[in-house]
């Protein structure tokens, strides 16, 4: 009951769920208003819109699949799509602008053959380019759904290839709630939240989720990221009261990311330049949550694409934020795929579920 008594505190000196539930709507709705047709970037789709309408089990990669290989070519495939879709779309312009032109020039001298001949060629660019729309207002934004298929299916084939994850599925329709991250006391005053590619399944028999997540809050009228990055949940089998917050972050102050704001309620428990822990006065962080969980967290190291995380535990569940760059959170379109970045973030995710196992007891 204690238990329960708490999270409703931390909810209820967060702002008003109902409210950021309500403008969630709102951007959701306006966001589906104002898409066009023409895909910019790959990045600026929707992932989960661009995957199948119903749950899906995750393919774990085979030992003789090459999934970067997979990911770059199908990056390259889009790129040169892209950039052919472009040209044309910037050569009919152009022609029709020159027709237009050649139309207006053709109606403004006083003849009248050249009035009929200028009202035809510009009524003919007219449907020309109306023509030009329909057929190709689809194309691209379906190669994009296919690319995108191809190299999220590879990456989670990879990421989770491990043999102790279990019971894989991914659904487009699953999307992550604002009132769990109010209560699970880490950050507050959020606006907004958009999370895609969420993974459910066991590892070593416990229930997990992996998503991408971003939280976000507005600063004098302006929209401003407080976490980008992965948010894994996994339970636990602890009884304490309160929650406890552990935060490995970089020793340069300046080049610190995502920094917890929910947490004044809470003590500093121990803390150096790079790693802090946060709870309840008085508590025995030591006793609850112990020395082995703590090592294990301090011994995962931050890289050029992890540049910090922070944990929350509970009793009965834990949450790990791990703040990432574009190489782990975007989909690959300009730039080269980096290998290397995505196998470290595969076994930085196993490092993080292995400790957050070790409060299972």
């Amino acid at each position: 009951m204690d238990q329960e008594l708490e999270k409703k505190e931390v909810v209820a000196s967060s702002e008003n769920i109902e409210e950021v539930e309500a403008e969630n709507n709102e951007a959701e709705a306006l966001e589906q208003e104002t898409k066009t047709e023409q895909v910019e970037n790959v990045n600026d789709v929707s992932i989960d819109e661009m995957l199948a309408d119903k749950k899906e089990v995750i393919e774990k990669e085979s030992d003789d699949t090459k999934y970067d290989e997979i990911v770059e070519q199908a990056r390259i495939d889009i790129n040169n799509k892209y950039r052919k879709s472009r040209m044309k779309s910037n050569i009919s312009m152009a022609i029709s602008f020159v027709l237009i032109v050649g139309a207006f020039v053709l109606i403004m001298i006083k003849n009248g053959l050249c009035n009929i001949i200028g009202y035809a060629l510009g009524g003919a660019t007219l449907v020309g380019m109306i023509v030009y729309y329909f057929i190709n207002k689809s194309k691209f934004p379906n190669e994009v759904k296919d690319y995108i298929k191809v190299v999220v299916n590879a990456l989670n084939g990879h990421v989770f290839k491990h043999g102790d994850y279990q019971e894989l599925t991914t659904d487009p329709s699953d999307k992550l709630d604002v009132t769990d991250f109010l209560s699970e006391g880490v950050y507050k005053e959020m606006t907004r939240l958009s999370s895609r590619n969420v993974v459910n399944g066991t590892y070593l028999k416990r229930s997990f989720k992996v998503a991408d997540v971003a939280l976000g809050t507005q600063i004098k009228k302006q929209q401003k990221n407080i976490f980008v990055g992965k948010y894994i949940n996994y339970m636990n089998d602890l009884h304490f009261e309160g929650r406890y917050v552990v935060v490995s972050r970089n020793e340069d102050e300046t080049k610190r990311v995502d920094v917890p704001n929910n947490i004044d309620d809470l003590e500093v428990l121990e803390e150096s330049e790079s790693f802090a822990i946060y709870g309840p006065k008085g508590s025995n962080y030591k006793e609850d949550l112990g020395t082995k969980f703590i090592s294990m967290l301090k011994s995962i190291k931050l890289s050029e694409e992890l540049l910090g995380f922070t944990v929350v535990i509970w009793a009965g569940h834990s949450a790990a934020y791990l703040s990432y760059t574009d190489a782990i959170i975007a989909l690959p379109f300009e730039r080269p795929f980096s290998k290397e970045a995505y196998d470290r973030y595969t076994s930085q995710q196993l490092e993080l579920l292995n400790a957050l196992n070790a409060l299972v007891k």
